[in-house]
């Protein structure tokens, strides 16, 4: 019996099993079989071969003359064929091959494919020099403390951990209470527990207001950051905590604001251990999070920093390997075209997920508050009222993280000036980035059917674009997708263990990217999920993986709901449009040159090539131009020596 017969409702326990749900409007795709693009191939004098697939092919006539028969003979990969004539113009001709055409390896030797590239880094980051980097986070456990001290019911076992962690602020408090230590005796946790009961809350407040604004000034702020880190350090927080209670997430053992606090090591990982021009790519939080970044840091260091800070983090606070695997999902939601590292691992479960959503949100947070960013000030409002607030509760709610962020910022020492956001969004439309072409239009309005379906598959030619389109489709209105809740899961990097559909109880839409990678393991969890789940699922895979042919009954599975992305090979509007859409997502990272659209024109690349090739030689001048300054500071040294 088939692995998915399992699932048919024909075994005897059929009435236990999950049923599909029937779906009465018209599939998504008529097609028994994928149809692959390959390479001009000659077919007798019948013509030449366009495309094929398991069950049928289409040739480009040699002659405009019209078939009288209703039946030919076709010799493919040296096997005769009796096909039906399905359809013919004066150009074209569909046949369908009796029997099935059943020669995988001759459709993967002449396929057509969009041609990719391999970049090597300009330097290795090690594991070791990662683990090497240490610093203690006095802010992020200031900042923690405050939000403690500001909430309304204030967690003494929380505030005590944090008063425990700064040195001298324990002192301070043990000394209030009238503890007096010798310098060789040690305050201890039970001597601050006694005196945080004996003093109250509001007096060791006022103490750690006045050991915080002395020790703020002490710390250096990163010099990368000079213009928002303070409030985007302190936002995150009060964001973070404000928001956590809407999906019923208690972080019960600070994972969440250890992640929070140390999310940036990396960024000052990579400027201590590699080239200090690149500060300008962190300058804001739109960069700090921006997936062009991520590209970069691995052509420059050969990791990113969802890489950097897993090591980094998880060395450090070890409790938090727990968690991690949310803030990867977290950054996948905002950018769904972000392929991770071979090495990374994800693993699912509720706490990860939920953990996912907020933290997604909180990244979008600061990207609208503290640098006005448009476009994620309108993903930001439209997903916040999934929590189900109303305009008038989600003006409060906003308001709320405004003051709290500036009375922690004042609290500190610093001047709180964060100013409220835009709840009505600015529209954010697709159909720019695409062509003008049926193909285009066609994949489109596919997601109008999405609506009734609640299930789609997309084949797919260029990973990278393929999934930052999806992306931005999953972010604008024109769908009504904008006020879902979307889980992005990476098919290839998933653990081996069953994941159910409970765990995904907070979102509206879950996106399996790249099934065709997915664990044999876990395809009995994909197929509960996908007969169950009462919210949407999109999936994609690629055209490369044969799916037809290399998962037949995953294939049956999804069949009517599979629907091509855009092939740049089936009109050359497409390819050019999105080599234009490319060069100007990239631009502001081209170090101030310009990316020339004619230099990808002679070719049908894929968008990493096209960026891997202009953002290496942007990579290089940064190079240059930090051996240049290098070289100044050698020069003017022996000057002043030989003075």
């Amino acid at each position: 019996m088939g692995f998915f017969n399992a699932f048919s409702g024909k075994s005897d326990n059929a009435k236990n099993v999950p049923q599909q749900p029937e779906i009465k409007e018209k599939p998504l795709n008529n097609r028994r079989s994928i149809r692959y693009l390959v390479e001009d191939v000659p077919i007798g004098q019948t013509g030449i071969l366009v495309n094929i697939g398991k069950g049928g092919c289409n040739l480009r006539k040699l002659s405009p003359d019209l078939i009288d028969e209703l039946e030919i003979k076709v010799t493919i990969a040296g096997n005769e064929y009796r096909s039906r004539v399905v359809w013919q113009d004066d150009k074209h001709i569909g046949l369908e091959l009796q029997g099935g055409f059943d020669a995988p390896e001759f459709i993967t030797k002449h396929l057509k494919k969009v041609r990719d590239i391999t970049i090597r880094p300009l330097r290795r980051l090690s594991d070791e020099a990662i683990k090497g980097f240490v610093e203690k986070d006095m802010f992020g456990i200031m900042i923690n403390l405050m939000a403690e001290l500001e909430a309304p019911h204030c967690d003494m076992e929380r505030m005590k951990l944090f008063v425990c962690k700064l040195p001298g602020l324990k002192e301070a408090v043990a000394a209030s209470a009238n503890i007096i230590r010798t310098e060789e005796e040690i305050v201890t946790l039970k001597d601050v527990d006694y005196a945080i009961k004996r003093l109250g809350t509001d007096t060791v407040k006022k103490v750690s207001l006045e050991y915080i604004k002395k020790k703020s000034s002490e710390i250096e702020v990163p010099e990368w950051g000079a213009h928002f880190y303070d409030s985007y350090k302190i936002l995150k927080t009060v964001f973070f905590s404000k928001l956590a209670p809407f999906f019923a997430y208690k972080d019960n053992q600070n994972l969440a604001e250890a992640i929070l606090n140390l999310e940036t090591k990396g960024v000052d990982i990579f400027l201590q251990k590699g080239n200090k021009s690149f500060t300008r790519f962190y300058g804001s939080p739109t960069k700090i999070y921006s997936e062009v970044t991520r590209f970069l840091e691995k052509i420059n260091f050969g990791k990113d920093l969802i890489q950097v800070n897993k090591i980094y983090i998880t060395s450090v606070r070890k409790p938090t390997m727990a968690l991690y695997d949310g803030y990867v999902l977290a950054h996948l939601a905002r950018f769904p075209h972000i392929i991770l590292d071979k090495s990374m691992k994800v693993s699912l479960n509720k706490i990860v997920l939920n953990f996912s959503l907020i933290y997604n949100l909180t990244m979008l947070a600061t990207e609208a508050f503290i640098e006005k960013d448009k476009y994620a000030n309108s993903v930001l409002v439209h997903r916040l009222k999934r929590t189900g607030m109303d305009e008038q509760k989600l003006l409060l709610f906003l308001d709320d993280i405004v003051n709290n962020t500036n009375k922690v910022m004042n609290d500190i020492g610093k001047r709180g000036n964060l100013k409220g956001i835009n709840i009505t969004g600015t529209p954010i439309r697709v159909r720019e980035f695409l062509a003008k072409e049926p193909y285009s239009e066609r994949f489109l309005n596919s997601f109008n059917e999405f609506k009734n379906t609640k299930r789609l598959v997309i084949k797919y030619e260029d990973d990278t674009y393929t999934h930052y389109i999806l992306g931005r489709i999953l972010d604008s209105e024109e769908f009504e997708l904008n006020t879902k809740l979307c889980c992005v899961l990476p098919c290839e990097s998933l653990m081996s263990e069953d994941f159910s559909v409970e765990q995904f109880s907070y979102f509206n839409i879950v996106l399996f990217k790249n099934i065709d990678l997915l664990p044999a393991t876990l395809l009995r969890s994909l197929v509960k999920m996908w007969n169950t789940f009462e919210g949407s699922i999109i999936m994609t895979f690629s055209a490369y993986s044969m799916l037809d042919y290399s998962n037949r009954e995953l294939f049956l599975l999804i069949r009517k709901y599979i629907v091509d992305f855009p092939s740049y090979f089936s009109d050359q509007k497409i390819y050019l449009k999105m080599v234009e859409h490319v060069t100007a997502y990239i631009k502001s990272y081209t170090n101030g040159g310009t990316v020339d659209d004619s230099l990808y024109t002679n070719n049908v690349i894929t968008m990493d090539h096209i960026r891997g090739s202009a953002l290496l030689q942007s990579a290089q001048s940064l190079e240059e131009e930090e051996e240049d300054k290098s070289e100044d500071v050698k020069h003017r040294a022996y000057k002043n020596l030989g003075s």
